[in-house]
């Protein structure tokens, strides 16, 4: 560059010292572009410290909101789906159990149910009325 400087000077007849002194200038421009531009990062650069006067401003913040993605409703489903298997498999179970209830109330009415009739005899038999006198008025208070 420089030597293509001397060569437009020489060919406009300009004295060498014109074009040297347009380089000295150029670079001291650049040292000192350079310099300002060191010194402002430098000014730049603060510490962490902070110093609080009195009173201290409050200061409110908000959290950004979380948008679930594909992955995280994909986890939230099959977590669900597992919790709603487990249910089901409880309910099954209360199921069974209750089914198995309701055969030992049946039988323990049918039982009930002959017992009655055994008692009627016996308080029949112990009253000296005809069979099935006690029966008959029971199931007239009954209805």
């Amino acid at each position: 560059m420089i030597e293509l400087l001397i060569a437009q000077a020489s060919d406009t007849q300009v004295s060498g010292a014109w074009v040297l002194e347009l380089v000295v200038k150029i670079f001291t421009g650049l040292g000192v572009l350079f310099a300002a531009m060191w010194a402002a990062y430098k000014r730049g650069q603060t510490t962490s410290e902070v110093t609080l006067k009195q009173p201290v401003p409050e200061v409110t913040t908000r959290q950004a909101p979380e948008f679930a993605d594909q992955r995280l409703l994909t986890e939230h489903k099959e977590r669900t789906d597992e919790r709603f298997a487990d249910i089901a498999q409880d309910i099954d179970q209360i199921h069974t159990r209750i089914n198995a209830l309701f055969k030992v109330v049946n039988l323990m009415e049918g039982q009930l149910g002959g017992l009655n009739e055994n008692v009627s005899r016996l308080l029949d038999k112990a009253m000296g009325l005809p069979p099935g006198t006690t029966a008959t008025r029971q199931r007239k208070s009954d209805g």
